[in-house]
């Protein structure tokens, strides 16, 4: 019998954590930086390696103290549409912060960096960890789509080569596939009123479609336009090859056809990308000094 989880961890204790450890990791990068490099290069590129570094040692302990749970349906469905409200409203009061207060945190910065060090690099300390939440958020968020994925039997190999560009049409299924439900989820949620909208989530096609749409939108305003473009494509491919093939079926070919797909599907993007930004014209940029303009110059 597998261990059930509660939101609280996916939500904030996890995130937390990573926040907490890369912090820790990239104050260890810029000592590292400072010490060997600093005096040696003018480069910031073994300041960008040892920043990667240390967001794949944070990554491996998170992810490492995180359950290996068995992701059904109801428990993605709640977590993957708890992250994303929580990551959009996070993300949104940052951007309305400072776009409506940014000459005046600003100055206040400033006035505070000169006159109260402390509660500087204090300020400066909330809004890292702010950020490393956020970041937090998206790395569990990715993991419990692989413990999604991984309840199709898809090949691991195939999970990687997915990634970017066919990434989604390996999780969505898994949000709106209508799969036989557990008996007992791996993801335990103590709010009634939370129960209650997942359970009328689940409860038919329709509303689950109606679910998605909603939280793909406001993942959209942090991720991007792109990818939100991409995964309500992708959706689509699925929807119109589980109807085609039926849903019992369809579950049977995710690691075959449907997974290899995804695959083939992302390795294409990548060379067709690979190949427009390789071929793409380069801007040329060409700067013209008349004659008058040089003796001008002189002349002041």
């Amino acid at each position: 019998m597998q261990k059930t989880t509660t939101l609280l961890t996916w939500l904030l204790k996890t995130p937390f954590k990573f926040a907490l450890i890369s912090f820790i990791a990239s104050i260890l990068a810029v000592i590292t930086f400072s010490l060997i490099f600093s005096n040696n290069t003018t480069s910031v590129t073994p300041l960008y390696i040892l920043s990667t570094i240390a967001f794949a040692i944070s990554t491996y302990f998170t992810v490492r103290s995180l359950p290996k749970i068995k992701m059904d349906r109801s428990s993605f469905v709640a977590i993957h549409s708890a992250q994303t409200l929580l990551g959009f409203l996070l993300f949104t009061a940052l951007i309305y912060i400072l776009t409506h207060n940014q000459q005046t945190l600003m100055f206040r910065l400033m006035t505070f960096d000169s006159s109260h060090p402390n509660i500087f690099m204090f300020i400066v300390v909330l809004i890292s960890l702010y950020l490393l939440f956020l970041l937090g958020t998206a790395v569990v968020n990715f993991y419990i789509k692989i413990c999604r994925i991984q309840q199709f039997n898809i090949p691991t190999w195939k999970i990687i080569f997915s990634f970017p560009f066919g990434f989604s049409m390996l999780w969505v299924p898994g949000y709106l596939l209508d799969t036989k439900p557990v008996k007992t989820p791996s993801q335990e949620i103590k709010s009634k009123t939370y129960s209650k909208i997942i359970n009328w989530v689940l409860t038919n096609n329709i509303n689950t479609v109606f679910a998605f749409i909603f939280i793909t939108l406001l993942s959209g305003f942090f991720v991007g336009m792109a990818p939100m473009l991409l995964t309500f494509i992708l959706a689509i491919i699925f929807g119109l090859w589980s109807t085609q093939t039926g849903a019992k079926k369809f579950e049977k070919q995710m690691n075959k056809t449907y997974s290899t797909t995804a695959v083939i599907i992302n390795i294409t993007m990548i060379i067709i990308l690979s190949c427009f930004y390789a071929l793409a014209p380069k801007p040329n940029v060409h700067i013209n000094i008349t004659e008058s303009e040089i003796i001008t110059t002189q002349g002041q």
